[in-house]
C-alpha cells in the first residue's frame, strides 16, 4: 500500500514536471498578463482617488466662489435699496417705504426686513408686523455708519441731510 501510494506520487510529480516544462511558455505569459492586469488596476485605483479629490476639492472652491459672489450681490442690491429706502424717508413717505419692503422679500431671497428709529429705538417698520414698535434690542448696531454684513444680514444706515433717519435691517437666506 505504501509503495502504491509512492508510485501515485512520483507519477503526479513527473506528470506536473511533464506538463510544467511542456507549457513553460503559457505559463510565463500568463503570468505576464496577471501582472500587467493587476498593474493597471492599481493604477486605475489611483487615478480614480485622485479624480475624486480634485473634484471635490474643485466643488468645495465654487461653491464657495458662488457663496461670495452672491454675497457681494446682495451686498450691492442692498445698498441700491436703502437708497430708495432714504428718499422715500425723506419725503416721510412711511406707506411706500412699507410697500417697498414688501414688494422687495417677495420678488428676492430676503427674509425679513426691518426699519429702526434712531432716536425712539423702536422697530419702524418692518415685514414681520409683529416687531413693529418693538424696543430695538441690539443698541451696537445703531451706532454703525456703514453698511455691514453678518451672518446672513445687512445693516445700512440710512442718513439724511443733517440727521441719521434710521437703520435698515436686512435679513437674507
Amino acid at each position: 500500500m505504501e509503495s502504491s501510494s509512492k508510485t501515485q506520487e512520483k507519477e503526479t510529480d513527473s506528470f506536473l514536471k511533464k506538463n510544467i516544462i511542456k507549457n513553460w511558455k503559457i505559463i510565463a505569459a500568463l503570468a505576464i498578463l496577471l501582472s500587467i492586469v493587476l498593474y493597471y488596476n492599481f493604477i486605475l485605483y489611483q487615478t480614480k482617488n485622485q479624480f475624486k479629490e480634485e473634484k471635490e476639492t474643485l466643488i468645495t472652491q465654487y461653491t464657495q466662489e458662488i457663496d461670495s459672489l452672491k454675497l457681494a450681490k446682495t451686498t450691492e442690491i442692498v445698498k441700491v435699496f436703502s437708497w430708495a429706502v432714504r428718499s422715500e424717508l425723506l419725503r416721510e413717505n412711511f406707506e411706500q417705504v412699507d410697500l417697498l419692503f414688501n414688494t422687495f422679500v417677495k420678488e428676492s431671497n430676503m427674509v425679513k426686513i426691518s426699519l429702526i428709529n434712531i432716536e425712539t429705538q423702536k422697530v419702524q417698520l418692518s415685514t414681520d408686523k409683529k416687531l413693529e414698535n418693538e424696543l430695538f434690542t441690539e443698541l451696537d448696531l445703531l451706532k454703525l455708519n456703514e453698511l455691514t454684513v453678518d451672518n446672513n444680514r445687512i445693516v445700512a444706515p440710512i442718513s439724511g441731510l443733517n440727521k441719521q433717519l434710521g437703520l435698515l435691517i436686512v435679513d437674507f437666506e
